[in-house]
């Protein structure tokens, strides 16, 4: 792909324009081992092998960047000006620190150590945890112009005092540093003149997930002491005498294990994961204000399995749960202890894919139901689904714009659209498995489609003939109550014509025809929306 072919460049830029983005958009082949796929600037990155490339999400704009000649350890999306950062391993068995805007000039490495761990950027500089083999593993800064600096030896000498928990909170940034004497304290620094204990704790054990909600930066203890568990929510407002607990769960007296993990701000709020283990695990949903009192179960997450963490998706948590060797669901929750749902039900054990472009969800699933084995037939491999996070709005997209994306992987988000890889025909009919990749693009803001559901999930929802040369005759069952409209689209999302108009009742039989005499062959869809609620039928005109 070093030289990409550009062969039928024209006609992509023109049918690119055209569409829109209205259903997703080929780009370019991509290599076969193409992974490690981030955005950063409005673009997006990835690589195969040693090898960089970058995407516009045109075909003249998706190209081969640089050779980086190492392998890569972790890319990722933190930026200062127009670089992003990531960083290989040298044949030395070091780590080294790239930047890098896109152009191969501008690709550069700009530090090698022991350790490097790139954490996040703050004040037009990048912060990250180094181990030089001098100071240990501790917090340093990294400026526009390459300058490295210390921020502190917060463990003097080798040993290292760097922890896992760094935030911004309060236009500082505040992190876990450790030292033997003292324990596990939370530091502040504004990364030059000022670096300093910012919150002495009362204990010396360590703390974890260091999370800012408002004011507050609330963190979680789980240790044990004389045969006892506890799992603890502390919380302070970035001083010694502002630091406090909230609430302590024991297991005392009882044989099970306790924890408080996934600690969440969500709607202005903390929500955490609790969980009890006796044999079977139990997860549940807590919030809290801040006080003993505040702090209460929501609702139950998950039992006797493993969870996911939390994505949020239009004013939702949605996470992934699994159970006794099942493939496990897609689960949704608004954290009102009544509105929890499973949102689809997993046919693969694949690690699982899903993202949130704007209010809508993306995922992939095979889509024949199989229990965890591969489908019979191969193009029910790893279909792509949009969700508005109701089973009536989820749906594939080769069931929204007849085109299949068997095989879709890399799902990423830039600047609200979907960058998303496919087989080229692999597993299908025969396979090539050393084939490039397909690159597409897709705005779902952009489709007539977005809020409607599959002609899958809709029984009495029925065009014939379909395929037709002229005229469909269609009939559905309306299914909610209010002023229903009936609309035709061109794949592209064009408005053709509304064909219905009036007042329908949730469960009434409703009758139309649509008569496309004199429009191009292709693939039209019917949308049919009544009150909030819309379904869509696929329609082949074929004159």
């Amino acid at each position: 792909m070093k030289n990409l072919n550009k062969s039928g460049l024209l006609f992509l830029l023109v049918l690119f324009a055209v569409r829109a983005y209205c259903q997703p958009v080929f780009i370019e082949n991509v290599p076969v081992n193409s992974t490690n796929f981030i955005s950063a600037n409005g673009k997006l990155y990835f690589t195969s092998g040693t090898d960089l490339y970058r995407s516009d999400g045109t075909a003249q704009g998706t190209t081969f960047v640089k050779s980086i000649g190492e392998p890569i350890l972790e890319f990722t999306n933190l930026t200062v000006g127009s670089f992003f950062y990531f960083t290989t391993k040298e044949a030395s068995g070091k780590t080294a620190l790239w930047k890098s805007n896109g152009y191969s000039n501008n690709t550069i490495k700009i530090r090698s150590a022991n350790v490097i761990k790139p954490l996040l950027t703050y004040n037009v500089a990048l912060y990250l945890g180094i181990d030089d083999g001098v100071h240990g593993y501790e917090l340093w800064r990294a400026t526009s112009g390459n300058a490295f600096s210390l921020v502190k030896d917060v463990y003097p000498g080798s040993g290292s005092g760097l922890g896992s928990e760094i935030v911004l909170f309060n236009n500082a940034l505040y992190f876990k540093g450790y030292h033997p004497a003292t324990g596990s304290d939370i530091w502040k620094t504004n990364g030059t003149s000022v670096t300093e204990i910012a919150v002495n704790l009362p204990f010396t054990g360590s703390y974890e997930s260091i999370t800012e909600v408002g004011s507050t930066l609330y963190f979680s203890r789980n240790y044990t002491a004389n045969n006892v568990q506890y799992a603890e929510l502390w919380k302070t407002n970035g001083t010694t005498s502002g630091t406090g607990l909230v609430k302590q769960y024991t297991n005392e007296g009882d044989f099970y294990y306790i924890g408080i993990e996934q600690l969440t701000k969500f709607k202005n709020k903390l929500y955490f994961k609790y969980f009890f283990d006796a044999g079977v695990k139990f997860e549940g949903l807590h919030v809290t204000d801040g006080t003993e009192a505040g702090t209460v179960y929501v609702e139950r997450l998950n039992i006797d399995g493993s969870m996911s963490d939390f994505l949020e998706v239009n004013n939702h948590l949605v996470y992934t749960g699994e159970s006794q060797g099942w493939p496990g669901s897609l689960i949704v929750t608004d954290a009102s202890g009544s509105n929890r749902y499973f949102l689809h039900p997993f046919n693969s054990y694949n690690p699982r894919r899903y993202i949130a472009v704007g209010d809508l969800l993306f995922f992939v699933d095979h889509t024949e139901q199989n229990y965890g084995s591969l489908p019979l037939d191969s193009a029910n491999y790893f279909q792509l689904y949009q969700s508005g996070l109701s089973a009536a709005n989820t749906a594939t997209l080769r069931s929204i714009f007849g085109t299949s994306y068997v095989g879709s992987d890399n799902l990423t988000e830039v600047s609200g659209k979907l960058f998303f890889t496919t087989y080229n025909d692999y597993p299908i009919g025969g396979g090539c498995p050393s084939c490039p990749k397909k690159l597409f693009i897709y705005d779902p803001s952009t489709s007539g489609f977005r809020t409607a559901s599959s002609e899958e999930s809709i029984i009495e929802f029925t065009a014939f003939p379909n395929p037709s040369d002229a005229l469909f005759n269609i009939s559905l069952v309306s299914n909610t109550d209010g002023n229903a409209t009936a609309e035709i689209f061109r794949v592209d999302g064009t408005l053709v014509a509304k064909v219905f108009e009036g007042s329908t009742a949730e469960g009434e039989k409703v009758e139309f025809n649509w008569n496309a005499n004199g429009l191009p062959s292709g693939v039209y869809f019917c949308k049919f929306t009544s009150g909030s609620k819309s379904i869509v039928k696929r329609l082949i005109l074929n004159n």
